[in-house]
């Protein structure tokens, strides 16, 4: 049989991580978060870092306690098999599919300061399909490519952020929190969340990363401070630099114009179009990486979910010779595709950010779940303040999803009833009784292999 082969230390994972967090999401979506409510975008950013750092908590037990491929999904699965661990895991899918759309469509974006198309489409379908073809080739490739794209963009964020200390006017940090509606903020939170949930990436990819008990938890952390860092110092340099307005101006009505918004601040504070033209390349290379990102956890995924029998066992296959999801890579990849010819920035990253609020309010609960289910299971790594912090990470997951836009709720919506009719099929149809005992019967071997290692 196939195995995945570990090829991926703390650098990779670590990388991988923080590829994902410090992507493109800071260029798509920290303009329109200063657009609408002004200086207080850096308030949402320290409250979504607290709200993550919860999470963060929930995924250090689990990947510690169940160091296998799937993420919150096979947490999920473990603490309560059947319909609960299926919905988990297809969100998260779901979710990581609407990202891989968003970035792909952001790569377009990113390209305007060079030449433009009328279709973005035509340049987003074939960098998918590029990078879908990276995964495929195996870990090794994937990392090295993760690795110097992050590298890259984190060395040319950090030239901007530097660059922008000594034009920033302090004048632009006032009124910090009268600009839009009062509710506005609580919007913003909800859709800059696609921003933090990098981290969650890392775990999906357990199979391939060596001593995963722990190195998955220092990744997890190691991402999300320095994935904090580089959010807070960015935008309260756009803050300081260009303005409320000045963001405003740049961005306009569209989520699309979003990733414009950090290149007029290079201009700006870089003096003139070699700045922006510095940042303008750091914008592809963030799209870049948190396409390539979101591909390799969302395929990670889909293939835990063949390989649990939720779908048909094909879908759970490994490539052989290079130790690859095969089905997951390309089945995610034709989905990707799909929501690319929305042709719509706003759809797509609101179909992310709903799916993954809801999805990792699951996992996080799949920590009490599990304490109940399996209290002497082996737990390298523990929530502190358990159950409280575990309850709280429940709570701002799931409590930020209904202020997100009506058509990302809807969207979403639409989504999770399109898995529980997946399930409901395969349950009734294909997926037979004796199917039904072989995945409960998988979840028990899982517990039986983790419970061995105590």
């Amino acid at each position: 049989m196939a195995e995945f082969k570990r090829a991926m230390g703390l650098g990779g994972a670590t990388l991988l991580g923080i590829g994902a967090l410090v992507g493109a999401g800071i260029f798509v979506l920290s303009g329109r978060a200063i657009a609408i409510v002004g200086p207080a975008a850096i308030l949402a950013y320290l409250v979504m870092a607290v709200v993550s750092l919860l999470t963060a908590f929930c995924y250090c037990e689990l990947s510690a306690a169940i160091p296998k491929a799937g993420g919150g999904y096979t947490f999920a699965q473990v603490a309560s098999p059947g319909l609960y661990g299926f919905a988990t895991g297809w969100l998260l899918w779901i979710g990581g599919v609407a990202a891989c759309a968003t970035f792909a469509l952001a790569f377009s974006d990113a390209l305007t300061p060079f030449f433009s198309v009328p279709w973005y489409p035509a340049l987003a379908i074939p960098v998918v399909v590029l990078f879908s073809l990276i995964n495929y080739r195996g870990i090794k490739g994937t990392s090295r490519a993760q690795n110097l794209m992050t590298l890259s963009l984190l060395g040319l964020l950090f030239l901007v952020i530097l660059a922008s200390v000594p034009r920033i006017k302090l004048e632009h940090y006032t009124p910090f929190l009268s600009q839009g509606r009062p509710l506005d903020l609580l919007y913003v939170m909800g859709f800059i969340y696609l921003c933090y949930v990098g981290f969650e990436l890392i775990s999906p990819a357990s199979e391939e990363i060596v001593e995963p008990e722990r190195t998955i938890p220092r990744a997890i952390m190691i991402t999300l401070a320095v994935g904090t860092f580089f959010f807070l110092a960015t935008v309260a340099a756009m803050v300081g630099v260009a303005g409320h307005q000045g963001i405003k101006a740049v961005v306009g009505e569209e989520a699309a114009a979003s990733g414009l918004a950090l290149v007029e601040v290079a201009r700006l504070s870089l003096l003139g179009r070699y700045g922006a033209l510095v940042v303008a390349v750091a914008f592809i290379a963030a799209t870049l990486s948190s396409l390539n990102a979101y591909i390799l956890a969302a395929s990670h995924v889909f293939h835990a979910l063949g390989r649990d029998a939720n779908f048909p066992r094909l879908f759970g296959l490994l490539d052989e010779r290079k130790g690859t999801p095969v089905s997951g890579i390309f089945i995610t990849m034709a989905v990707t595709i799909a929501l690319v010819l929305l042709n719509s920035i706003e759809v797509v990253a609101g179909i992310a950010d709903f799916s993954y609020l809801v999805g990792l309010a699951m996992v996080n609960a799949s920590v009490i779940l599990l304490r109940r289910k399996e209290p002497d299971l082996k737990r390298p790594c523990k929530v502190p303040g358990y159950p409280w912090v575990a309850i709280l990470a429940v709570i701002t997951s799931a409590g930020v999803a209904p202020f997100l836009s009506l058509d990302s709720i809807l969207y979403g919506v639409g989504a999770s009833l399109a898995g529980v009719g997946v399930y409901i099929l395969r349950r009734k149809g294909i997926l037979s009784s004796r199917r039904l005992k072989r995945l409960e019967r998988r979840s028990e071997e899982l517990l039986d292999d983790l419970r061995r290692r105590r």
